[in-house]
């Protein structure tokens, strides 16, 4: 391997710093590489095994990697960094002068043929590898340097975040991004790791499927072992080619732009690749040391002890097949005060059975109106739900400074919809708050765009149904839930200027009744003055939906399943 050029002229090859991508030709696991380091010793990255591993491309002439130097120096205090020099023309003298002035307490390894077989692009790209030596993060160290580029500070710590989801067990947030530095010639990468079970299937499969699909999931099996997903090979094949699952679906991001969900299951290109490469093929079980940390299952509350804990009064009795219709559970909670609320929680006490569950603010009058007022009451409130729960999204933490709230006097309306799976149980839902101990900056709001009065005609194959709701100027949109129900079809937002011209901020092509996800976003967006959310909503009313209760009937508004709700929630905060 070699630098393609560098020094003034070389400027125009160096790579632009931080671009995210999705895929990448480097091993998914560490092969026992031997190396010489600049003292004559011979050492092998087997003498790493058991303790996450950085191994970062250096250049004692490059501009940009020397930038990065002192950085690498700092970043020792939190792992073991192996220095790789792939550049064939520097001296020795010039490599232990960039030691030296760095301080680097790391072994320094001049060798190409080292980072050929990690498939390295550039001299300030580095790969983080996890203590079994399996591959988590390459690329750039951050994006203050780049081509010309010089910020005062980073805005996107690419390692650093790597490094922190490591140490917690978690999948970095960014895993692969382009490098800034002077480019290396690929003059051929070692033979690609054969594809293990252990080595990245397992990994894929507990980072999408693992939070439902484990023992007390709400998922009718497990798949944690190597056994458990050969066995179903075929059927999780099948549901991977369709897209049915993992269940994500809102619409994949332009190529080249990393996904803006938080949370977002999606299968990249690389990963549905792998997986229906092995499922498809021998199945190598592979190293069992490779493995990553099994998941641990919850055992407590997900945003630490509640400062109130409201469970519905008797458990309900769930039968073991059939339909079930909504249970509506009145809970007077005896607030006495206004409350913050900076995060909820809602735990089921038998998950398996429960669809979802809604939880609705109503007034501290609200049993002494009447039929009709009481009506018009829960009409208003299904529009802003107070909590919410699907399976696989049970709470939200919404940070310190932001919190929804709680009047004095408020009534809880708990809406829960069971659905039998073949063994009669019952259930005793239990919503938990944490109330906010620092000062409360910004009101967290659910509200929903919907419209009640709509008709959708019998054998109707696609219709179409809008709302819009405005919402204050400069109200930032944290999420949104699209909620239809079982023919419901797509549905999208969009943020509609006040000069008529729309951005798109959610499009979800394929609406699966089964999966009420939250779609939250990494970084909200601005509503400004004039603008307001047109959401859409598309039903399909025909013999082809297979879920269709009966194509024979028009179909309005209506709690039950086989009714239909036209619902766009957006959770928002007006700083």
């Amino acid at each position: 391997m070699r630098v393609v050029a560098y020094g003034i002229l070389g400027l125009s090859m160096l790579m632009s710093g931080g671009a995210v991508l999705h895929s990448s030709d480097a091993p998914a696991k560490l092969p026992g590489l031997t190396f010489v380091d600049i003292s004559g010793k011979k050492h092998s990255t087997d003498e790493y095994r058991g303790k996450p591993l950085l191994i970062a491309m250096t250049s004692a002439t490059c501009p940009v990697s020397k930038r990065y130097g002192p950085m690498l120096a700092r970043l020792e205090k939190q792992v073991n960094i192996l220095f790789v020099n792939p550049t064939e023309a520097e001296t020795p003298k010039e490599m232990n002068a960039m030691i030296a002035s760095n301080g680097w307490k790391g072994r320094y390894a001049p060798d190409a043929k080292f980072a050929g077989t990690l498939g390295a692009r550039s001299t300030a790209e580095v790969f983080l590898y996890n203590e079994n030596q399996v591959l988590v993060y390459r690329g750039a160290v951050n994006d203050q340097y780049g081509v010309g580029v010089t910020k005062p500070a980073p805005t996107a710590n690419y390692l650093e975040d790597a490094l922190a989801a490591l140490k917690k067990g978690d999948t970095p947030p960014v895993k692969i991004t382009e490098a800034p530095g002077c480019l290396l010639a690929q003059d051929g990468i070692a033979t690609k790791i054969p594809l293990t079970y252990y080595n990245q299937i397992s990994r894929i499969v507990q980072n999408k499927c693992g939070s439902c699909h484990r023992d007390g999931g709400v998922a009718p099996f497990a798949l944690d072992s190597y056994e458990s997903v050969k066995s179903r090979s075929a059927m999780l094949a099948s549901v991977i080619k369709t897209k049915q699952m993992p269940p994500w679906f809102a619409s994949d991001p332009e190529p080249g732009h990393e996904s803006p969900w938080k949370g977002d299951l999606s299968l990249s290109a690389e990963e549905r690749e792998q997986l229906l490469e092995w499922l498809g093929g021998k199945k190598p079980a592979g190293d069992p040391k490779d493995a990553p940390k099994p998941l641990v299952a919850d055992k407590t509350w997900k945003i630490g002890k509640p400062d109130l804990i409201v469970q519905i009064p008797s458990p309900i009795d769930i039968k073991a097949d059939g339909y079930m219709e909504y249970e509506n559970i009145l809970i007077d909670p005896k607030i006495t005060e206004d409350k913050w609320v900076e995060a909820l929680n809602i735990e089921p006490t038998d998950r398996s059975v429960v669809h979802h569950v809604l939880v609705f603010l109503l007034p501290p009058n609200y049993e002494s109106l009447t039929p009709t007022q009481k009506q018009g009451i829960q009409l208003q409130a299904v529009t802003g739900f107070f909590a919410g729960y699907v399976p696989g999204l049970d709470h939200a933490d919404y940070g310190a400074g932001f919190a929804k709230k709680l009047p004095a006097g408020s009534k809880f309306l708990f809406q829960i919809h069971y659905t039998p799976n073949g063994k009669a149980t019952r259930d005793q839902v239990k919503l938990g708050l944490r109330y906010a101990k620092a000062e409360v900056k910004h009101e967290v709001v659910t509200k929903g765009a919907l419209k009640f009065q709509f008709a959708i005609p019998p054998g109707a194959p696609n219709h179409m149904v809008t709302a819009n709701l405005a919402l204050p100027a400069g109200a930032k949109v944290i999420s949104m839930i699209p909620h239809m129900h079982l023919r419901g079809k797509a549905a999208k937002y969009e943020l509609v200027s006040p000069d008529g011209s729309m951005t798109t901020l959610l499009d979800v092509p394929k609406y699966d009744f089964n999966w009420q996800l939250r779609y939250e976003r990494k970084e909200p967006v601005t509503v400004e003055r004039g603008s307001m959310i047109k959401y859409t909503a598309w039903y399909d009313n025909s013999k082809d939906n297979p879920a269709n209760p009966d194509p024979t009937k028009t179909v309005r508004w209506g709690d039950q399943t086989f009714n239909e709700m036209m619902l766009g929630y957006v959770e928002y905060y007006v700083p």
